[in-house]
C-alpha cells in the first residue's frame, strides 16, 4: 500500500502549493480580499412649484367692498378725481327697489385723507353740519353711527340740475360713496334705502 501513501502525499504537496498559489501575491504579501462597500443611491426631490399670486390693485380691492346692492363685477374703473382717491368705480343702478339710478364709488389710502375729502365735497355744495334727524329733509351732512360706534359722515342735497345726492363716507372700509336720482322732488325714498345695510361697504 506504499504506492497510495505516495500519491497521498503528492496530492497532499500540490493542494499546498496551489493553496500557496491563490493566497499569496507576486511579491510574497499576504492579500486580503474584502466585499466592497454597497452603493449607495441619494435621491434629492424637489419641492412642487407654485404659481405667483396675481397682485391686488385698489380697484381690485375696491370692488372687494362695494355694497352688496350692487353687482361689483359690472362696475367700470374710472379715472381718478385727483383728491387723493387710490381708485373710483362706476357701478351704476342699485339691483333693489327705491335704490339709486347710478352710483360711484371711492377708495382712498387712510381715514384722515377719506375724512378731508368729505369735508372739501360738503363745502363745495355749500353744506353746514344739521342733526341726523333733519336729513332728508333739509339738506345738510351729519355724522352717523353702526351698533352704536361712529361709523362716518353722511350729506344728502340736490345738485343744480335737480339730481338728488347722498353722499356718504364709511370709516372702516376706507370708502366714499355717491348715490343719484334724477328730478327728485325729495330724497326721502333715497334715504330710505340709505338707511338698510344695502348701501352699507363691506370692510376689509
Amino acid at each position: 500500500m506504499l504506492w497510495i501513501a505516495l500519491v497521498t502525499t503528492v496530492v497532499i504537496a500540490v493542494m499546498v502549493v496551489v493553496a500557496v498559489v491563490v493566497t499569496r501575491g507576486s511579491d510574497g504579501e499576504d492579500v486580503t480580499v474584502t466585499d466592497p462597500p454597497p452603493s449607495t443611491t441619494t435621491v434629492t426631490q424637489t419641492p412642487p412649484t407654485s404659481e405667483p399670486a396675481e397682485e391686488t390693485t385698489p380697484y381690485d380691492s375696491l370692488r372687494e367692498r362695494v355694497p352688496p346692492d350692487f353687482d361689483a363685477s359690472g362696475c367700470t374703473e374710472e379715472e381718478l378725481p385727483g383728491d387723493g382717491a387710490d381708485s373710483f368705480l362706476e357701478c351704476g343702478s342699485a339691483q333693489s327697489d327705491g335704490g339709486p339710478e347710478a352710483s360711484g364709488f371711492y377708495g382712498y389710502p387712510d381715514v384722515s385723507t377719506l375724512q378731508d375729502i368729505f369735508a372739501n365735497d360738503v363745502a363745495g355744495q355749500g353744506l353746514t353740519q344739521v342733526s341726523f334727524d333733519d336729513l332728508p329733509g333739509t339738506y345738510g351732512w351729519t355724522y352717523y353711527t353702526i351698533g352704536g360706534e361712529r361709523a362716518g359722515a353722511v350729506a344728502a342735497f340736490l345738485l343744480e340740475d335737480g339730481t338728488g345726492v347722498i353722499l356718504w363716507t364709511q370709516d372702516d372700509a376706507l370708502a366714499e360713496g355717491a348715490a343719484y336720482v334724477s328730478g327728485a322732488d325729495d330724497l326721502d325714498e333715497l334715504w330710505d334705502w340709505w338707511l338698510t345695510p344695502k348701501s352699507t361697504f363691506e370692510a376689509p
